[in-house]
């Protein structure tokens, strides 16, 4: 019993290696494809009904948002610089693009500032 298991273990490592380097060149694919291209048509995938991660990651991706209102300095509750830093900071490392990040950070501004 201990055989089988250890036999079993085995070959799911041997699995999950030979997934993460689909990922990783699926990934790469991915980021030579033109941004003009819709996110919901993925590409089908070549072996039979295993769906790559990467497909479903960019399908449910949502869109980056920045917590609280950049305003001016007579509001009370507006984002700090620190605060936004971070959080600009945060959506780089998740894999957020800076075009992503900079309309994020539009739409936080208030509208009463001329600098929207």
């Amino acid at each position: 019993m201990k055989l089988a298991y250890e036999a079993l273990y085995k070959q799911f490592q041997e699995m999950m290696e030979s997934y993460k380097k689909k990922m990783e060149k699926a990934s790469v694919k991915l980021e030579d494809t033109k941004p003009s291209t819709p996110a919901t048509t993925a590409p089908k995938p070549k072996e039979g009904n295993v769906v790559s991660l990467v497909d479903v990651k960019t399908a449910l991706r949502r869109d980056f948002k920045i917590m609280g209102v950049i305003g001016g300095e007579e509001q009370k509750d507006r984002l700090s610089f620190v605060s936004l830093i971070c959080q600009i900071d945060a959506g780089m490392e998740k894999g957020y693009k800076e075009c992503e990040i900079i309309d994020a950070v539009i739409r936080a501004i208030s509208p009463s500032l001329k600098l929207r």
